[in-house]
């Protein structure tokens, strides 16, 4: 964390006090008033800054340049400024004199001033520039002290004092969708999932997302980092479980492939969905719902469905760029699970674009069949009848 601290104390400390002696004149700072025995006028907020300014410096030569970059620092201003300042400090002590033009120089303020509460020897020492340097040091050390204090204690109570029963790493999200509008899904996809986990509860401590791109650095992972490099954020965050995840598809076909990684096993699946936000939704429920659940007694319905989860993983990532392999992938997971409207959807897109155009027909029926009253699915499957009717010439069907 970086800290950008700016104090001027020699600037503002008239701004502390309130009323001072010029003359036979009193300067109030807190109602922007300069009063005489039988006339009180009003000062403009900068005018006030620059007369304050000039007075602190009083016989010195003040640069037009170094009033504009302490006065204006904040905007973007033309020379005219100070003159217009300068003239209107003159005429509200009806004294030209009272400030010096030095031509191509600056400008000096040639009377004293003085709090009204405060004699001058002890004015003359709050103003000494040693004392103003030594304390600007002063507040600056002891803030930068507080924030690393701060900083410590937040870290210590949150991951070392607290004995969590779990503790959860979602890493950012692989984004393998071509659209440049999606880029935002690497930490924002990362940011949305670990929101949805806020209510999980007191005795899990999900990490969140300021702290992910330290943890990565410390264990040396890049921004593509591999699944075999996870161990490396065990080491270093004490994490019991790893989220990784990675996205694709295109707009309205989403495919959220995860990887659930315990310190000796990894859970993987992929969900589907029209949107991003669904997708993400349904990742956080399988999250929640994988903490929470008690180990099955028969292991082997647990190792049967982690397979299957992993079979389709693979398929639906390799079907993104390897169609042959995917092929396989999709066939073993039907052989398997022959029931799956997913899998026979996709397997008959591979089909299709393979031009075994009878299989695809096929599965595509089968489809037809077991689909239910989802109508995006069953969307999708009259299309896809639609695409294998044109290939078969079937004109009258394809429309």
């Amino acid at each position: 964390m970086i800290i950008f601290v700016n104090i001027n104390l020699s600037r503002n400390l008239y701004a502390v006090l309130m009323k001072y002696q010029i003359d036979e004149f009193v300067l109030d700072v807190q109602t922007r008033t300069l009063s005489a025995k039988d006339s009180c006028q009003n000062i403009r907020p900068k005018t006030l800054e620059v007369l304050l300014y000039l007075a602190q410096r009083a016989g010195q030569i003040i640069s037009k340049k170094e009033l504009l970059e302490n006065i204006w620092d904040d905007v973007k201003v033309d020379d005219g400024v100070v003159f217009q300042s300068i003239r209107d400090i003159r005429q509200l002590f009806s004294n030209p004199q009272i400030i010096q033009n030095y031509p191509r120089k600056g400008y000096q303020f040639t009377v004293q001033i003085y709090p009204l509460t405060w004699g001058k020897k002890h004015l003359n020492k709050v103003l000494s520039v040693p004392y103003i340097k030594w304390l600007k040091c002063f507040f600056i050390i002891a803030l930068i002290l507080l924030v690393v204090w701060l900083l410590k204690s937040f870290d210590e109570t949150d991951h070392n004092d607290i004995k969590y029963k779990q503790r959860i790493v979602v890493l950012p999200i692989k984004n393998n969708i071509a659209y440049t509008e999606n880029r935002w899904l690497y930490l924002g996809g990362m940011e949305q999932l670990i929101a949805k986990l806020s209510n999980l509860p007191s005795s899990i401590f999900v990490y969140q997302g300021i702290y992910i791109p330290r943890l990565m650095h410390n264990a040396g992972l890049k921004r593509t980092f591999n699944s075999s490099e996870i161990n490396k954020i065990f080491n270093v965050s004490g994490a019991t479980l790893i989220v990784e995840t990675e996205m694709h598809g295109n707009v309205s076909d989403y495919k959220l492939v995860y990887k659930l990684h315990l310190a000796n096993d990894v859970k993987q699946g992929v969900i589907l969905d029209s949107s991003i936000d669904g997708a993400l939704t349904t990742l956080a429920k399988k999250i929640i719902s994988f903490i929470k659940q008690p180990l099955p007694i028969n292991g082997n319905i647990v190792a049967k469905k982690t397979f299957n989860d992993a079979l389709l993983a693979e398929a639906m990532i390799s079907y993104e760029s390897d169609w042959k392999t995917s092929i396989s992938f999709f066939e073993s997971y039907l052989t398997l699970n022959p029931d799956s409207v997913i899998a026979l959807i996709y397997l008959s897109k591979l089909y299709l674009w393979n031009e075994q155009i009878d299989r695809a027909a096929r599965l595509t029926a089968k489809a037809m069949v077991l689909i239910n009253d989802d109508r995006q699915e069953m969307a999708r499957i009259k299309l896809l009848k639609g695409r294998i009717s044109a290939k078969q010439k079937r004109w009258s069907q394809a429309m």
